[in-house]
């Protein structure tokens, strides 16, 4: 297969090298886009080729079409018409994984249809972004840990025991045979893997468990109330054993289900958990990756590109992101939601964010969804703009909706734009609009 692939970025090679004129990358705000953007950029400084590197919350087709560049990079946004339209007077190259709107011929496009793959969850941007650098240097083997993480922050662990499928697998069995990473069955953690079972659980992201997130009293509460013995809440997660793991999460899966959350959700306390072999201050590539996705929101990624580009990623300290992301969300979003300032439509709910946390509410809707509050679609929204709102939308896994075709379809009547995948999607609307906009989109679900 890797053979296959291959060949198939032999026709894209002279994008890179025919000549040394400057390339414009431009990537999402998130996880996935800071990594397939932060691996491209260390293949282009590699090969000293000039380029500049923005971390961006939309695409803005006129403004990509007057810059001075005339090679453009775009990765983890939707390929669209207005995108199709930049390739007819710049040379672009679109790396993602969403749903294609526009016409492939028109640009150099790297998507996992182009390589037999056709489920949202067979790749991330992030996955094509490596099998291409690696393509041009076997070296970029290193980074493979790093795409594990953007796979994990885009919820790609869909398979059984929370695995990887398609090209996706084949990064991870990469990752296992260069001896990088090593995959542990148990109950998931998101913190380093010698924390206590309680502060493992308190900070469970998938499922979110609002009431006892970062509070170590109302999680050991929780833990008892689940007939966990107190020897096991104290005990590190590491020196769980196997019956152990198992009883802990059948004991925390029976009280979820009587709380209310959907058993496709209680599923996910228990599944593979990927440690990192080499040297680092971190050793989960979760923790890692919800440390990267902090960055990439708060576009406080500099220390960590400057870390790529010198060889010292692993020594990057992910730890302090972590918990300033865990900060962050005790201090902005718990409150709004337990004070539940929610907007009830007909067939979604909306919670809407005072002030411009923008870069967050995609952020906000995964936990939401993740939680046992609705069965419902979630929006959640936020100033963009002193003229715009930012909008992100979730459904359940197994619902009839395509929200990223709902979303765009709608957001076009309202001199808006918008995107994304079935059960994930998000738009920009203008404010004078945006009621008008949500009454539309729930009629149209």
């Amino acid at each position: 297969m890797l053979n296959e692939i291959n060949a198939k970025f032999e026709n894209i090679a002279n994008f890179f090298e025919e000549d040394f004129l400057p390339f414009l990358i431009i990537a999402h705000y998130d996880a996935d886009g800071l990594i397939s953007s932060s691996i491209l950029a260390k293949l282009l400084f590699n090969e000293k080729i000039p380029f500049v590197l923005r971390i961006s919350e939309n695409i803005k087709p006129n403004e990509l079409l007057e810059s001075a560049f005339s090679k453009i990079i775009i990765l983890d946004f939707q390929f669209k018409e207005d995108l199709a339209k930049i390739g007819e007077e710049k040379r672009i190259l679109v790396i993602d994984h969403h749903p294609i709107k526009g016409d492939r011929e028109k640009v150099n496009l790297i998507h996992p249809s182009i390589f037999g793959y056709e489920n949202e969850f067979d790749a991330c941007s992030s996955t094509l972004s490596y099998l291409l650098a690696k393509h041009f240097d076997d070296s970029f083997i290193d980074l493979a840990p790093l795409v594990i993480c953007g796979m994990l922050e885009d919820r790609h662990d869909r398979e059984e025991k929370r695995s990887f499928r398609g090209l996706n697998k084949i990064v991870l069995d990469e990752a296992e045979e260069a001896g990088l990473v090593n995959k542990k069955e148990g109950l998931i953690s998101y913190c380093e893997f010698n924390e206590p079972l309680y502060k493992v659980v308190s900070l469970m992201f998938d499922p979110f468990i609002p009431n006892i997130f970062s509070s170590k009293e109302n999680t050991i509460k929780f833990l008892k109330a689940c007939g966990i013995s107190e020897s096991l809440i104290n005990k590190n997660f590491e020196e769980l054993n196997e019956n152990e793991h198992a009883e802990i999460s059948q004991k925390i899966a029976i009280k979820l289900l009587s709380e209310g959350f959907n058993p496709a959700k209680v599923e996910r306390i228990f599944g593979m958990n990927y440690e990192l072999l080499v040297y680092s201050k971190s050793k989960n590539l979760r923790l890692i990756g919800k440390a990267i996705d902090y960055l990439a929101r708060s576009l406080n990624f500099e220390g960590f590109i400057e870390a790529l580009f010198n060889d010292k990623l692993y020594r990057f300290n992910f730890n302090q992101y972590f918990d300033e992301c865990i900060s962050f969300i005790s201090r902005i979003f718990l409150p709004l939601y337990q004070e539940k300032r929610i907007k009830e439509y007909k067939k979604f709910i909306l919670l809407k964010f005072e002030g411009k946390i923008d870069r967050f509410v995609g952020l906000f809707a995964n936990l939401i969804s993740a939680s046992n509050i609705t069965k419902q679609v979630i929006a959640v929204s936020s100033e963009f703009s002193k003229d715009e709102y930012k909008i992100s939308f979730r459904a359940e896994e197994d619902s009839r909706y395509d929200l990223g075709s709902i979303v765009s379809n709608v957001a076009k009547n309202y001199h808006g734009s918008g995107g994304g995948h079935g059960s994930a999607a998000g738009a920009i609307i203008p404010k004078d609009h945006f009621e008008d906009f949500l009454e539309e989109f729930d009629d149209a679900l």
